[in-house]
């Protein structure tokens, strides 16, 4: 499809039925705009506040995060987001094995979450058990089919699940379809 064929608001991308012989997406809309609401709910104002700045930490000193986000691990021990943005910075530091280690507890106290999905079903293609993946994601292979009651992703949600897919579909050799996911996750 054509860029002219993606339809831009501020801060929204309408992405258009996608369509071919090897590949199907239905309509997406995704967003830059970030939603807070749900950590609103999950952290005091404070903490909070600790959070963003530990995530802001996390890109720019992973390794001063890695303490700092550890000991707030220990306030929130299975909050979603804490153990994935401790996983993330596992991976920055480059330790691997305790990284997979949350990654897996992740997904099994948090399996709603589609972050903690997607890094496990990740942690399966790198293990080769790609067979896996359908389950995971109730065989739906677009965020629309997983999630039929929302109708708008965040960036990403989207580009998370679109590569995770595009390298789903490497593994079980369907290129073509690869393909078709990947330039998506790139024209976003």
């Amino acid at each position: 499809r054509s860029a002219k064929n993606f339809k831009q608001m501020k801060n929204t991308l309408f992405i258009p039925e996608q369509k071919t012989d090897h590949f199907y997406l239905p309509s997406h809309t995704v967003t830059w705009n970030q939603n807070l609401e749900h950590l609103e709910k999950s952290f005091s104002k404070g903490d909070l506040e600790k959070f963003l700045s530990l995530y802001e930490l996390a890109e720019t000193d992973p390794k001063k995060a890695l303490r700092q986000i550890g000991e707030f691990k220990k306030i929130y021990p299975n909050h979603p987001e804490v153990l994935n943005l401790l996983s993330y910075v596992y991976i920055r530091k480059k330790k691997i094995r305790q990284s997979d280690k949350l990654i897996e507890e992740n997904f099994k106290k948090n399996p709603d979450y589609l972050f903690a999905r997607i890094n496990f079903a990740d942690l399966c293609l790198r293990r080769k058990k790609p067979q896996k993946i359908p389950e995971l994601f109730n065989h739906a292979f677009s965020l629309r089919d997983f999630f039929p009651e929302k109708n708008k992703f965040h960036i990403s949600e989207f580009r998370g699940f679109m590569t995770l897919m595009g390298h789903y579909h490497l593994q079980i050799k369907k290129p073509e379809i690869a393909e078709c996911y990947h330039y998506l996750v790139h024209r976003t």
